[in-house]
């Protein structure tokens, strides 16, 4: 007799493969019959079962072993209550070799062992549940359940974020997943562990931040995690805000007229803002943080405004910086240039510069406020000093300032001379100076009409004196006295005659009546 085409060489111990022949069948049946009859009228014994491991992983393997009588007839195992719906498979042990009969449940992953074990390999999620056992032994019947739970690793953690962009004063939920069993959520910043509280709230797998700040922008950590691994993400969180009022510098406002102009617009903002320029005269096309212009003039006066968008958070600002453009101001000019006075006068300094209102002077003694005393005029253009004295002494100076620029004057000297009583009449420097040339000039003058006045009359040529007759005095002597008495009314008469030869010195001459030579200068004294 043939074999059927659906039986197959019985497998060895433990194959899922092994099918049971018909006659193995009829005897398998015969034996069931039997020990059903046998346990109809006996107890069924509870026995516990073994696992091993205590925790089966999702892709590994797992042996349950029921305890009792090492020795069994027949066992079965069944996923969940012992149905033959439920049956995996059927392993008869008096056989010869014993079978492994299998049932609907049968995934060609489990195998029969020793002791009526049950090897389950490569596990998967759905082989979680209630397995139970049923065997025949000799003078009775044993059954066992046990529950299992595939435990899957934590991995693939992902975090997603709602909305996808976070944007400053709204609200933001970061949702955490993962592949795993039994797997628990928690959230962190950088090094910090978060807890609900304030505008954070945790929920078992979410972030709630109400509402999301620009200073929550940073790295968030989600760990999964469960009894025998864990595995995490980072999310890095980036929250748009702005922009804020943005800030116009330098915040000068003051210029001078022909002077170049840069000012720069900042605004803090993520991602960064979008500005534009305008004025409350002209449009500018500028469309950048920077507006320059080369050479300021009046018709520049006005108002400036900075405009900053973000596109992302849809936020629009402003902000005005007003420009007033001023006069340039020339040194102004200090007159008179100095001063030499006499003490407890009064003096007046003048400061010439522009009459423009806006130019405000000031005086200053030896680079300081001039004393109180002082007494300014005519828009502070005129310093009057009165009753000057010592303490008034120095250099003087005044400064011409507008809101955009200043200058300083020339300086002048003022000089007190307190010898003078009161009521002298005052000269400047420039008058004493005056006077001394006059003076200089005025003794030239006369040393030069007096020198062509004695060359044209001839002084000092007289050869002979008639007064009391003729009495010259010997040649080549410097000096002499005559001998002469007087006649009678010439008593209180008295002649000296002195005699000086510029050329040579005086010689003995052979006679003393010899006429004088040329180059003797005489004069001739008379007292009466």
């Amino acid at each position: 007799m043939g074999r059927r085409p659906e039986e197959r060489r019985a497998p060895t111990w433990g194959s899922p493969e092994r099918k049971t022949s018909w006659p193995a069948a009829l005897l398998t049946a015969a034996i069931l019959s039997s020990c059903f009859l046998l346990t109809q009228t006996q107890t069924v014994e509870i026995i516990p079962v073994r696992m091993e491991p205590s925790q089966p992983l999702k892709g590994g393997n797992i042996t349950l072993t029921p305890e009792g009588r090492p020795s069994f007839i027949t066992c079965s195992w069944h996923r969940g209550v012992r149905v033959e719906a439920n049956r995996i498979f059927t392993y008869i042990s008096v056989s010869t070799p014993p079978e492994q009969q299998n049932g609907p449940k049968f995934t060609w992953r489990e195998t029969a062992g020793p002791g009526c074990s049950l090897h389950i390999r490569n596990l998967t999620m759905n082989d979680s549940g209630n397995y139970t056992v049923g065997k025949i032994v000799s003078g009775g019947s044993e059954a066992g359940r046990i529950h299992i739970e595939v435990l899957e690793k934590v991995s693939n953690v992902i975090i997603t974020s709602q909305p996808n962009k976070a944007i400053e004063n709204q609200l933001v939920v970061l949702d955490c997943s993962s592949a795993g069993s039994s797997v628990s959520y928690f959230w962190s910043k950088g090094d910090q562990t978060l807890e609900s509280g304030g505008r954070i709230t945790l929920g078992y797998k979410n972030l709630t931040i109400s509402p999301v700040t620009r200073y929550d922008k940073g790295n968030y950590t989600c760990l999964g995690r469960n009894s025998f691994s864990n595995f995490s993400a980072i999310y890095p969180l980036d929250v748009f805000y702005g922009p804020d009022e943005p800030v116009i510098s330098p915040s000068m406002q003051d210029y001078v007229e022909g002077s170049p102009l840069t000012l720069f617009c900042h605004a803090e903002s993520d991602p960064p803002a979008q500005y534009t320029w305008s004025s409350n005269k002209t449009e500018n096309p500028e469309t950048r943080p920077q507006l320059s212009i080369s050479s300021l003039s009046f018709d520049h006066a006005g108002n400036y405004i900075c405009n900053a968008s973000n596109p992302e958070t849809g936020v629009f600002n402003s902000t005005t910086l007003e420009i007033r453009v001023w006069e340039k101001l020339f040194p102004p000019r200090l007159w008179p240039e100095e001063f030499f006075v006499k003490e407890h006068m009064n003096i007046t300094l003048n400061c010439t510069t522009s009459e423009h209102s806006s130019i405000t002077v000031s005086w200053f003694k030896d680079g300081k406020t001039v004393p109180t005393k002082a007494i300014p005029s005519k828009l502070n253009r005129t310093l009057t000093i009165p009753d000057i004295s010592k303490d008034d002494e120095g250099l003087y100076t005044c400064e011409a300032r507008n809101p955009g620029n200043s200058a300083m004057s020339n300086a002048i000297k003022v000089a007190v001379d307190s010898a003078s009583p009161p009521g002298t009449p005052v000269l400047s420097a420039g008058q004493i100076v005056g006077i001394v040339i006059g003076c200089l000039l005025g003794v030239a003058l006369i040393v030069v009409v007096l020198y062509f006045a004695l060359k044209s009359t001839g002084v000092g040529r007289m050869e002979s004196h008639s007064s009391n007759g003729n009495i010259p005095s010997a040649p080549g002597r410097n000096q002499g006295v005559t001998d002469t008495k007087p006649s009678a009314g010439e008593e209180d008469i008295q002649y000296t005659t002195l005699a000086f030869n510029s050329n040579s010195p005086p010689q003995a001459g052979p006679g003393a009546t010899s006429p004088l030579e040329s180059g003797i200068i005489y004069s001739e004294i008379k007292k009466k």
